[in-house]
C-alpha cells in the first residue's frame, strides 16, 4: 500500500483571515434592506403557505436579482402580475438567469438526431 505523504488534510477551522479572503475573492457580498427582504418573504409565504419554502424561494430570488443587477422590488412587482399557475415557470426563468445553459431549470432539451442515424436503428 502506497501513501502520498506530501499532501496533508486542510483543517477548515484553522484557516486564517487572509486565506478566507483570497478563497472568496470573486464572491461579492450581497445585501438588501430588511424591508425588501420582508416584502419578498411575505409574498412567497402567502403564495406557498410554508415558511421554509418561502425562505428558500426568497433567498434564491434575492441572490439571483442582486448577482444579475436587477432590482428585487421590480421583479417582485412582475411576480404580482403573474397568474398563480405560471409562478413556477416564471421562477424557473428568473433562476435560470444565473445558471449556465447546460443546467437550466424546467427546460427540456431534446437532442436532434440525424435521419441517417435514426434509419439505421433497429427497433
Amino acid at each position: 500500500m502506497s501513501k502520498n505523504y506530501n499532501i496533508s488534510d486542510i483543517d477548515l477551522n484553522t484557516l486564517n483571515d487572509s486565506t478566507k479572503f483570497f478563497n472568496n475573492i470573486f464572491d461579492q457580498p450581497l445585501s438588501v434592506s430588511s424591508e425588501v427582504d420582508q416584502a419578498i418573504l411575505a409574498f412567497f409565504e402567502k403564495k406557498t403557505g410554508n415558511k421554509n419554502s418561502a425562505r428558500s424561494l426568497a433567498g434564491a430570488l434575492l441572490y439571483t436579482c442582486l448577482s444579475q443587477g436587477l432590482d428585487p422590488m421590480s421583479v417582485l412587482d412582475r411576480y404580482k402580475n403573474v397568474a398563480d399557475n405560471n409562478l413556477d415557470v416564471y421562477t424557473a426563468m428568473i433562476l435560470n438567469l444565473s445558471r449556465i445553459s447546460t443546467s437550466t431549470l424546467g427546460v427540456v432539451n431534446v437532442p436532434v438526431v440525424s435521419p441517417y442515424i435514426t434509419r439505421t436503428v433497429i427497433a
